[in-house]
């Protein structure tokens, strides 16, 4: 990398950097309440274009950290960091409500340990394959502000009040490795965040009552291993002879996962009980606890799918997921809690990727499709469903890089019938930006 762009590259690396460890939602999800909140999807932009694929899928010039095998078949320094937005209109009977949220998605660095062009001026084909990435991005969003009035015999109106705010993020190194068809890596991840929910009791409708008002504030902190592998299968086209050549067709098969983790809450608890007649003077205090800390786990997951290729114009494939969330406990509240599904697929074409004249033929243009069987329990799992639609559009930086910015828009419908539905639009940009030079030896002669 030259000297000249390494000055503007980290002032945007800490720029939104430091947007990302102050940001946090404003939006109003009421289901984020259960469990870690709402979770955030960890694929990259150019895999939420088409579906969020990512058990099979990798690229020459795109990173991906959910498959730490992908890294391996890393040809440049990629450099990742994108945006999200969303709108959600939310329904329950003739009552409706909209919210609006946005955050910094992600931060990335993966680079190839053997740089090709050095492998391809010393003309040596190396039989092992080596990719490194360093990344972070939001794991889950709490976002909420609920008022349920209700009466009830001889009390009257009670009014609870649910405010909740926060998130987790999680913080990744990643490795990956190939040989020959075959690639294995892992990720380090680390689990960070800060969480804090109030509910408040309040009975309008009496004299000289009591205000309740409880109040847990937690951290969360947890180290994770996870691992991944992609088998590579080229289909070739036969000649005269025994001899057989590539015909740039490929199946790719994928898998990923962990065997769960230790999670820890370090909970600070305030419980107080407060006289409406005499507010400052008459609060009873229910419960005090400071930095406690308290054990808990994340759950064990994995995820397996495929992708077929046809040369750089087409890609499609389907991925399975599940996550074991009935293994998760709160230790602060009893909840239903379920293991969660998930099926998605996409497909992504490009027209022609060496086209010279006509850009729009190397747009990549991506659909895919989301059906998910949430973690969080009301009647029966909060379900949602989505198709998405994206587009890659190549661009072109200093020494003939070829990077991306990657546009997707996520549109569906989420939660229970007979509870609240939530109509979604997601759109997400990120960017892509690539170097060859790194670990460039340069000889002089």
């Amino acid at each position: 990398m030259s000297m000249r762009n390494k000055p503007l590259i980290f002032l945007f690396i800490s720029l939104f950097y430091s947007q990302l460890l102050l940001a946090q939602p404003k939006d109003n999800s009421p289901y984020s309440r259960m469990g870690l909140g709402d979770l955030s999807s960890l694929a990259y932009t150019a895999n939420l274009g088409f579906g969020g694929l990512s058990a099979g899928f990798n690229d020459a010039y795109q990173s991906n950290s959910l498959n730490p095998a992908s890294l391996a078949y890393l040809q440049a320094t990629s450099y990742e960091f994108g945006f999200n937005a969303e709108i959600t209109k939310m329904s329950e009977g003739d009552n409706t409500a909209n919210a609006y949220s946005g955050n910094l998605k992600t931060i990335a660095l993966s680079f190839p340990i053997f740089n090709p062009v050095n492998a391809s001026l010393e003309r040596v084909q190396r039989k092992l394959q080596w990719g490194m990435q360093f990344g972070v991005s939001p794991y889950s969003t709490v976002g909420y502000n609920i008022q349920n009035v209700e009466d009830i015999n001889q009390i009257g109106s009670v009014d609870n009040r649910f405010t909740g705010e926060g998130g987790t993020y999680r913080l990744n190194w990643g490795n990956g490795f190939k040989i020959n068809n075959f690639a294995f890596g892992f990720n380090v991840n680390r689990y960070i965040g800060n969480i804090n929910q109030t509910r408040l009791i309040n009975l309008p409708s009496q004299f000289n009552t009591y205000i309740n008002r409880f109040i847990d504030d937690y951290s969360v902190r947890s180290w994770q291993l996870s691992s991944g592998m992609q088998y590579t299968i080229n289909f070739k086209s036969s000649v005269e002879g025994e001899k057989s050549t590539k015909n740039g067709k490929k199946l790719v098969l994928g898998a990923y996962g962990n065997l769960g983790s230790d999670l820890k809450f370090n909970v600070n608890q305030l419980y107080t009980s407060t006289n409406t007649l005499y507010p400052t003077i008459a609060i009873d205090t229910l419960v005090y606890n400071e930095n406690e800390i308290i054990e808990s786990n994340l759950p064990a997951s994995y995820t397996v799918g495929f992708i077929y290729q046809n040369s750089s114009k087409l890609k499609f494939g389907f991925d399975f997921s599940q996550t074991f969330w009935s293994e998760f406990v709160n230790p602060l509240r009893s909840e239903s809690l379920s293991d969660a599904n998930r099926i998605n697929g996409g497909i992504e074409f490009t027209p022609d990727a060496n086209s010279y004249n006509v850009y729009a033929k190397r747009i990549r243009y991506r659909a895919g499709f989301v059906y998910e069987n949430d973690y969080r329990v009301i009647d029966t799992n909060l379900r949602n469903i989505g198709i998405t639609l994206g587009v890659g559009l190549p661009i072109r930086l200093p020494r003939q890089q070829v990077s991306a910015v990657n546009l997707s828009l996520e549109m569906g419908q989420f939660g229970d019938p007979n509870h609240i539905m939530e109509n979604y639009a997601k759109i997400n940009i990120g960017f892509t930006l690539n170097d060859n030079l790194w670990f460039f030896k340069r000889k002089f002669y």
